[in-house]
């Protein structure tokens, strides 16, 4: 049986941040942004210089290449 590739990074155990972000008439999408921007205090500073235009959820993975997993462990919608 074929086994399809690994969506978790091969990189230590972190956290991954996305942010959702409402695009009014279009409606709403995960921002793209690279791996190297997706740590909390790059995401916090993005929220506060006003990176996203309306940002409506931030979501939060945990990532453990050891057992081949990522897990979800927080979800904050922000106002």
């Amino acid at each position: 049986m074929r086994r399809s590739p690994s969506i978790v990074p091969d990189s230590d155990d972190r956290d991954i941040y996305l942010v959702l972000n409402d695009y009014d008439r279009l409606g709403r999408a995960w921002c793209e942004t690279d791996e190297e921007r997706t740590d909390r205090e790059t995401i916090i500073t993005y929220l506060m210089e006003g990176q996203y235009r309306n940002p409506v959820r931030v979501v939060a993975f945990r990532t453990m290449p050891t057992r081949g997993s990522c897990t979800v462990y927080c979800s904050h919608g922000v106002h």
